[in-house]
């Protein structure tokens, strides 16, 4: 499909059709860029958020269990990027880490939050602390996973809900 600006993508709609909604019963939100239209999960509400910003290969489904688990006392917000998950794909794009840095400075502006902890893992480092360096002063904590260590992260999900909340109070 050509979309604006005549860039070759592949659309995001019909991936959702595949989707089990029991294990990512979010509600979908889209961002438009020059290039396509980001995905992202707006769960929960406060005045803080927790942003997790996922490495490559992976989606915002990777932190599904962490936005049904925080969601009821933060606001969580899960995007996926450009060429992920259940954004956009398009063909004639760099995806250099650079670019889908700018697109999350972009989304994270648009959203307008202004305490913040940013969950970041693999390439999401780079990508969510460049916004982090950006805006010190809408950053309250950071968390990085190392989930390139099977271990970790299997520790990681299968941490209580109770504990997790605690550590982020």
């Amino acid at each position: 499909m050509i979309g604006k600006n005549g860039i070759l993508f592949l659309k995001s709609d019909v991936m959702e059709e595949w989707l089990d909604r029991n294990e990512y019963p979010f509600q979908s939100k889209y961002f438009d860029l020059p290039m396509g239209r980001m995905h992202y999960v707006d769960e929960g509400e406060s005045a803080h958020a927790i942003v997790m910003v996922h490495g490559n290969p992976a989606w915002s489904y990777t932190y599904r269990k962490l936005v049904k688990c925080l969601s009821n006392k933060y606001r969580c917000i899960a995007p996926d990027h450009i060429g992920f998950g259940l954004s956009d794909k398009p063909i004639d794009w760099d995806y250099l880490p650079e670019n889908h840095a700018a697109n999350f400075e972009k989304l994270l502006n648009h959203l307008d939050m202004q305490s913040i902890t940013l969950i970041v893992g693999d390439w999401g480092g780079p990508i969510g602390l460049s916004y982090a360096v950006n805006h010190p002063d809408k950053i309250k904590k950071r968390l990085k996973l190392r989930y390139n260590n099977k271990r970790s992260l299997q520790i990681w999900q299968g941490y209580p809900c109770r504990n997790r909340q605690k550590e982020m109070s």
